[in-house]
């Protein structure tokens, strides 16, 4: 769902970087019920966009997993053959478009297994131990390398428990377990996303259950390796840089982790709320959520309503980013005329960001910034803030920002995105 380069997309025209005057479009993804509608979850750099389609709405509701890329929504099915009431569900997709789920194997109490697939027929990944009650595997994120977390039931000894696995290739099996991710109930791993690389770190949490509060976070390195978040995790709550991690505490407030300095920053709800949610990260630390039942995204802490960049008169009403991308789409939902439906947006100038690295900026000479030429910057370094003006050659001095891992995105003191 998102690229790896953290430094992308730097090289544009100083024109583009101004403000933007007109309103940011939005891509309407149809209606999010009824038999049709679809229901986005995830986005990529690819233009892609997972979800679930709505199949039936009678006797029962079910849907299949489905793929939505410049208009055309393809249907993925099920694992092996459709039948009424098997349904399927994705959860991520990466830059290639390749979507991970969960689906029913069969109907009544057959099990639930993991896919992968970017069409039908779905790839059948399976669970980690097929000796359960009612065997049950769910694939939750993807990265570009297509490696694959996710969450299945295991027997200890009278019980069932969850524990996370990570799949770099082939279907799950033992070796695909997190280690030290199951046992008793504080022990229990589910993984909600992983960052792009071999070896990369992942997020989750323990002692959760899908829906439910509860939970503690924790992000598992390449090495298996766990630490505590202090936020249970996002649906996709890990930049593709494996820098950044995102989250909502127990108390419904959202933050914002810095997985390298290890230092946490708390999010404010979009005023006059007092609760958010945050969802995903980009590898410039934009975060994506909901506050106050708006959709919003925070830049530097602070939270700006994704329906302040819209036409007064489109009629839609964000609610909820789900999730965003390095170069800046984010998906979600609303209401267009008071009904619900899914929504793309693109704000561009999100890519326009990057981290300055040590070797590229020291005392001595200029700190480059990758082509980003005769314009503002902003740099954040953990609490710390500082600002400069590119010149001719897309440098800054480093007497303006000294040293150090600084994250540096245009300033744009009105608060809004140039589109």
């Amino acid at each position: 769902m998102r690229v790896t380069q953290l430094i992308a997309a730097l090289a544009v025209s100083a024109g583009a970087l101004a403000p933007a005057a007109a309103a940011v479009p939005v891509t309407d993804l149809g209606p999010w019920d009824g038999v049709g509608g679809f229901r986005p979850v995830a986005v990529s750099d690819g233009g892609y966009v997972a979800g679930t389609k709505v199949v039936a709405v009678s006797p029962e509701e079910y849907g299949h997993a489905a793929r939505w890329k410049a208009g055309a929504l393809v249907d993925l099915g099920v694992i092996g053959a459709a039948a009424a009431e098997k349904s399927s569900g994705a959860y991520d997709v990466n830059v290639a478009g390749l979507v991970v789920g969960v689906s029913n194997t069969g109907t009544g109490f057959a099990g639930e297994n993991a896919f992968k697939g970017a069409a039908a027929p779905l790839v059948d990944l399976g669970v980690l131990d097929d000796t359960v009650f009612a065997p049950t595997a769910t694939a939750r994120g993807v990265n570009a390398q297509g490696a694959i977390v996710g969450s299945s039931m295991r027997a200890i000894g009278a019980t069932e428990r969850p524990q996370g696995f990570r799949l770099a290739a082939g279907v799950l099996g033992a070796g695909a377990a997190v280690p030290g991710g199951v046992g008793d109930a504080a022990n229990d791993v589910a993984l909600f996303a992983i960052a792009d690389g071999a070896g990369a770190r992942a997020v989750g949490a323990r002692n959760w259950s899908e829906g439910a509060a509860g939970g503690s976070g924790i992000v598992v390195e390449g090495s298996g390796a766990i630490t505590a978040l202090p936020f249970v995790p996002g649906r996709h709550g890990i930049s593709s840089s494996g820098r950044w991690a995102t989250g909502t505490t127990a108390g419904g407030q959202s933050q914002r982790y810095d997985l390298v300095a290890r230092t946490g920053q708390a999010l404010a709800p979009l005023a006059p709320a007092t609760t958010s949610a945050a969802s995903a990260v980009s590898a410039s630390g934009v975060v994506a959520g909901a506050s106050g039942g708006k959709a919003v995204i925070w830049r530097a802490g602070t939270a700006l309503d994704l329906n302040s960049l819209l036409d007064p008169g489109s009629g839609w009403v964000l609610q909820a980013a789900l999730d965003i991308t390095d170069a800046g789409l984010v998906v979600g939902y609303g209401t267009k005329g008071g009904v619900r439906r899914g929504f793309l947006l693109g704000v561009r100038s999100l890519a326009i960001a990057g981290r300055v690295e040590e070797r590229t900026c020291t005392p001595r000479r200029a700190c480059t910034s990758k082509g980003v030429k005769n314009v503002a910057i902003v740099a954040e370094k953990g609490s710390l803030t500082r600002r400069a003006r590119t010149g001719a050659d897309g440098t800054f001095r480093s007497a303006d920002v000294p040293e150090g891992p600084w994250v540096v995105e245009p300033d744009l003191p009105d608060g809004r995105i140039a589109d």
